[in-house]
């Protein structure tokens, strides 16, 4: 959330970059690279950027410090596929949960949060 709130390129932007991943993409997969060398046998868990509600009502902001939140999610997701991490993709899959700001889920937003987990892991289980 930190790197799309401050619009940390997450792909790239000028020709001489083509190629390149972008400064979030590639902190994101050196993190998981780092992660399973050091700890082969770990479960690792990747989630996608969810969308939040304030709870006055405004609408959530998708377009954020010059990127929309879209970009981190499909980085996440194929990081997560290349270090053979589990994904659950809490933008497509959850419903928006409660927040006091846009983004620090609220007790409510937490528990939304949770079970969007669970129910992905639910169907990952029905499909095996």
């Amino acid at each position: 959330m930190n790197d799309w709130g401050y619009g940390i390129p997450s792909i790239p932007e000028r020709e001489e970059q083509k190629g390149a991943l972008g400064v979030f993409s590639e902190a994101y997969a050196a993190m998981l690279e780092k992660l399973r060398k050091n700890y082969p046998e770990a479960e690792l868990w990747c989630f996608t950027l969810p969308k939040g509600k304030h709870v006055d009502g405004s609408d959530f902001p998708y377009y954020y410090g010059g990127r929309h939140i879209e970009e981190y999610c499909n980085v996440i997701i194929n990081c997560a596929k290349r270090f053979d991490c589990r994904a659950v993709d809490l933008y497509h899959f959850s419903e928006p949960y409660g927040s006091l700001d846009r983004f620090h889920p609220n007790e409510e937003g937490m528990k939304t949060i949770s079970h969007a987990v669970i129910l992905q892991i639910e169907k990952e289980m029905q499909s095996i």
